[in-house]
């Protein structure tokens, strides 16, 4: 299965778009409805400062083969080039 990300700067807000292709086993099915909220999300890396903040799956941007990701960029920002998305401990390129 491969994996495509594509990168998108809109004002104060990042979307990543994972487009999973010839699968049928998605990991968001439609009996899951993600909240808009970062507020069960614990990061394991880097301080609250320099890491996305209010992570979001927006109500209708996700189906079989896509999701959008949304977040607002850190408040330390400056020396950040990139995010890594990571499905299962792997990095998705």
């Amino acid at each position: 299965m491969k994996y495509y990300i594509l990168l998108a700067i809109l004002k104060r807000i990042i979307l990543i778009k994972i487009i999973f292709l010839g699968t049928t086993n998605f990991a968001l099915s439609q009996t899951i409805t993600p909240p808009c909220s970062c507020s069960n999300v614990k990061p394991n890396f880097g301080t609250n400062s320099n890491i996305p903040q209010q992570l979001c799956v927006p109500p209708l941007a996700y189906d079989q083969k896509s999701v959008w990701l949304t977040w607002n960029k850190p408040d330390n920002y400056e020396n950040i080039a990139d995010f890594n998305v990571y499905m299962g401990g792997k990095v998705q390129l």
